[in-house]
């Protein structure tokens, strides 16, 4: 349904935006993105699309035109105490702890004046291990070039034809319990993936989370190592949830902790919810990724993912709030936890 919304955004962008704003009574939107970078690297290449500079640049001065930034302690004062902005407004986030963040998106924030929040998975820093996803990408990105008698071990690995496509396809479903099949092909194509980690450093080093922080950037938790919370005991959740936030506590001493779904927060439970309260260390906020809806849980903010093919992030902000008033009918915009 959304992509079928986002078809129609040259019809969208002729309705004035604060007649959205008035029919949902929806003022803040959270937009957030995974990697700012001009040439999308291999293992970011088959795992999302990416934003190039130039047109990140571009997607902050339309929201600019419509949304006023505001910082994480705003944000966290309207949801503790029930107030409403009263003026349009916008909070960024940013996914996974990528140094992309570091090198390009945090300067021109910067230059621009707009407060942003990275959420890191704590096992990931300092390029110590690889997002399962982003090994699969890499993989993906090396079969091509292989011969025929290691593709054959490969797709004996993965119970599958040797055909590309279906070997993309599957190494690209890998899910985080069967992770360790990604190394062992890895190790069959001849991927190192700590020679990767150790000369591309995709990720946040301790020094440039201090240096973010320095200069006002929020820094998250985003749980040890990007599980999808659905496919996991609710132990596994609220063990991956305390203990990324009380590392990010400890080792940068945050006052406020915030915590970021991996993946989405689809089937989460209202019980998880109750036992992440009674951690020792407990997030202040929590976010999904349902686009622009309310949560029952009034603590868990859902986001708007901004990467969708080349569409704009207004234009996809809009098609968000067109989705709000259609499901408005049915009520449908407040996710319930059971």
């Amino acid at each position: 349904m959304k992509d079928f919304l986002l078809k129609l955004a040259p019809v969208w962008r002729l309705k004035p935006l604060g007649l959205l704003t008035l029919f949902t009574g929806q003022k803040l939107v959270m937009p957030f993105y995974h990697a700012v970078e001009d040439e999308p690297k291999p293992y970011l290449k088959h795992a999302y699309p990416v934003k190039s500079v130039k047109s990140f640049e571009k997607d902050l001065d339309e929201i600019l035109h419509h949304f006023e930034p505001v910082d994480t302690e705003t944000l966290i004062n309207w949801v503790q105490t029930g107030k409403q902005p009263s003026k349009r407004s916008f909070w960024l986030s940013f996914d996974d702890g990528l140094s992309s963040f570091y090198h390009f998106a945090a300067p021109v924030l910067k230059r621009k004046g707009i407060p942003a929040a990275c959420f890191v998975n704590t096992a990931f820093i300092d390029n110590k291990d690889l997002f399962f996803r982003y090994k699969a990408s890499l993989v993906i990105e090396q079969i091509n070039g292989l011969e025929n008698a290691v593709i054959k071990k490969i797709t004996g690995k993965l119970e599958v034809e040797t055909d590309f496509q279906v070997i993309k396809e599957r190494i690209e479903n890998v899910k985080y319990a069967e992770k360790k099949v990604l190394d062992d092909i890895a190790e069959i194509a001849g991927i190192s993936f700590s020679e990767f980690l150790k000369t591309e450093q995709p990720y946040l080093s301790t020094v440039q989370i201090k240096s973010l922080l320095k200069d006002g950037f929020t820094i998250g938790a985003h749980s040890l190592d990007h599980p999808k919370f659905s496919e996991i005991p609710i132990e596994e959740q609220v063990r991956q949830t305390g203990q990324s936030v009380g590392n990010l506590v400890k080792a940068f001493d945050i006052k406020t902790p915030l915590f970021s779904f991996p993946f989405t927060d689809d089937k989460v439970s209202k019980a998880y919810f109750e036992r992440i309260r009674n951690n020792p260390v407990s997030p202040v906020l929590t976010f999904g990724t349902a686009g622009l809806k309310r949560d029952q849980i009034y603590t868990n903010l859902q986001r708007i993912p901004v990467e969708l093919g080349h569409a704009s992030a207004m234009d996809i902000i809009r098609m968000e709030y067109v989705y709000y008033v259609l499901k408005s009918f049915i009520g449908k915009n407040t996710l319930k936890r059971f």
